[in-house]
């Protein structure tokens, strides 16, 4: 149906997982056209915009998505998403403490702000917010292995090749945390 917005949405949401994010983008567009509070629509249509690097359309879609669901945190997170590929670490740090504050189980946001607190020198806030995306179980292999590099990056060698070991027995595929960890103990 030509006049259906859920149908073009539910369409680009398909393209965009096949990766053809132009058709997505097109198809997104017309259900935004159709009806212009569908935030569903905006996050979709931003994230497509996000992976073709069209960064000031993602940020347009997400405060748009924002504006239609101010307490919810998705919006905040993929606009600190854009903002970060942006260059604009300050405002991508706000954006996701803003998320984090909207749900405070928000793994991701946490995994996110803590990479930029750790590339800010603020390593021990780093790992507080690495050590709350573990007990979560929001991606805890990955965050065993930033929180180790960010253990290193302070000198503890010793807690680093722990976090490295961690990250080894959840995902044992890991090149990166055996490398990590090996680099750890050569250095000690």
């Amino acid at each position: 149906d030509p006049t259906h917005a859920r149908a073009y949405y539910g369409r680009g949401v398909s393209y965009a997982q096949q990766g053809r994010l132009g058709l997505a983008i097109a198809d997104l567009t017309r259900a935004i056209e159709l009806e212009p509070d569908f935030a569903p629509a905006y996050r979709n249509r931003g994230l497509a915009a996000l992976h073709q690097r069209q960064l000031e359309q993602a940020l347009s879609d997400f405060h748009e998505m924002i504006r239609l669901e101010p307490h919810a945190p998705g919006g905040y997170y993929f606009r600190g998403r854009a903002h970060q590929q942006h260059g604009e670490l300050e405002a991508a740090l706000a954006d996701y403490t803003t998320a984090i504050e909207r749900d405070t189980y928000f793994g991701a946001a946490y995994g996110a702000r803590a990479g930029l607190l750790r590339q800010g020198g603020y390593f021990e806030d780093a790992i507080a917010d690495y050590t709350r995306q573990i007990e979560l179980q929001d991606e805890p292999a990955w965050a065993y292995r930033q929180r180790g590099l960010t253990h290193a990056q302070q000198g503890d060698l010793d807690a680093a090749i722990d976090d490295y070991t961690q990250a080894i027995v959840l995902a044992p595929a890991d090149a990166a945390a055996y490398a990590n960890r090996a680099d750890a103990r050569l250095a000690k």
